[in-house]
């Protein structure tokens, strides 16, 4: 039990890291910036939550 609680929680955490330089962003505005995120990448300037944030980050 303990394994798959740390598996979910992992999970959690990876897919917090990787939406984390598009968080509180709309479609449309994430695929003008980005195009499409399929990797790790740092927090955009003046990002509201994600400015300074290294690839990789979770943000809660």
């Amino acid at each position: 039990m303990k394994k798959r609680a740390y598996g979910a929680l992992l999970g959690v955490a990876l897919g917090d890291a990787l939406g984390m330089p598009s968080e509180l962003w709309s479609r449309k505005k994430v695929k003008a910036y980005f195009g499409e995120i399929t990797e790790f990448l740092p927090g955009p300037t003046g990002h509201l939550v994600a400015d300074g944030m290294q690839a990789g980050e979770v943000t809660d």
